[in-house]
């Protein structure tokens, strides 16, 4: 049984009415008789419930759907892959669906969470502030420079409940942004952007603090120019994010990465769309069809749109 503090090795879990009320080695174990007991086989464990501050939707339901349908599928199916709390993210797309995502996610948080399904910690504002150049999945005609009287207005309709932003911090407007998200405590984080190493540094100064799914959609590693995930390899400043679907990232690059940033700061998400947990075909993504076949997610033959990972 893994605690925030430490591993018990031969744990027990107490569990009345649906709540974990003790945790603790099984030898101080007492007053067990009124209880159903459950043994976990050998080689298992038990680990707290999963946060994925990354995922787009699952179960046919998008945070763009914009619907408290949508976040209630969300949030009672995550937990059967061990998720019990996530943030909402949205993606680019024109800025009235935007709107409305983050106004419906913001009223859902505050006033449809419900026990026994995974919680709604706050929102993952994924774009428009992104480059057109490393868009990837986000619909090109929607992106819009970083502006900050935009994000308020849309901090505004979500009840305060914007957490995360993804953002191109070169573009015009990226610094005054990443400075407002600091001074707010809101995570600035970087990815569907062209900047340099030197762009990334001048970024973190402005209060960058997190990279979103390293390697995909970002500058690499070259001799003479670090790029962005140079910098994820070496400032530790940055929180880093990486999708481990065997898909984004080739297993060795996940090594590598790992072997670099370590556990202190490298984060597992699922950036997942809304074809998790369903079958082989074909899905909306931003209003962009996504073919799904075998637990690839793709525009078209070269361009990966989200995935179907589980946590």
């Amino acid at each position: 049984t893994y605690t925030e503090n430490q591993v018990i090795k031969n744990g027990y879990i107490k569990i009345d009415d649906g709540k974990i009320t003790k945790i603790g080695p099984t030898t101080e174990l007492t007053d067990s008789s009124d209880y159903q007991i459950i043994n976990i086989p050998d080689g298992f464990s038990i680990i707290p419930g999963m946060i994925d501050i990354h995922i787009h939707g699952a179960n046919g339901a998008d945070t763009m759907d914009a619907t408290k349908e949508a976040l209630d599928n969300m949030s009672s199916t995550l937990p059967k892959e061990g998720t019990t709390s996530f943030l909402a993210t949205t993606m680019t797309e024109d800025s009235s669906a935007i709107a409305k995502a983050l106004s419906n996610a913001g009223e859902y948080i505050d006033s449809f969470q419900s026990e026994g399904n995974a919680e709604i910690l706050g929102i993952h504002l994924e774009g428009p502030f992104i480059h057109k150049d490393k868009a990837g999945a986000q619909p090109i005609h929607h992106i819009l420079n970083p502006n900050l009287e935009t994000f308020k207005s849309w901090q505004a309709l979500s009840n305060n409940h914007i957490k995360l932003v993804t953002l191109a911090p070169e573009l015009p407007g990226g610094g005054e942004v990443l400075q407002y998200l600091k001074n707010q405590d809101i995570i600035g984080s970087i990815a569907h952007s062209q900047a340099t190493y030197d762009q990334v540094l001048e970024a973190i100064e402005n209060g960058l603090s997190h990279v979103t799914h390293l390697f995909n959609q970002m500058t690499g590693l070259h001799h003479r120019d670090p790029g962005i995930v140079g910098a994820a390899f070496l400032r530790d400043e940055l929180m880093v994010e990486i999708i481990v679907d065997g898909i984004h990232v080739r297993p060795e690059i996940v090594d590598l990465a790992y072997n670099q940033i370590t556990d202190e700061r490298m984060i597992l998400i699922t950036d997942s769309m809304r074809a998790k947990w369903l079958k082989n075909g074909v899905y909306d993504l931003g209003g962009q069809m996504v073919t799904v076949k075998d637990g690839h997610a793709l525009l078209d033959e070269n361009t990966l749109a989200g995935s179907v990972l589980k946590m």
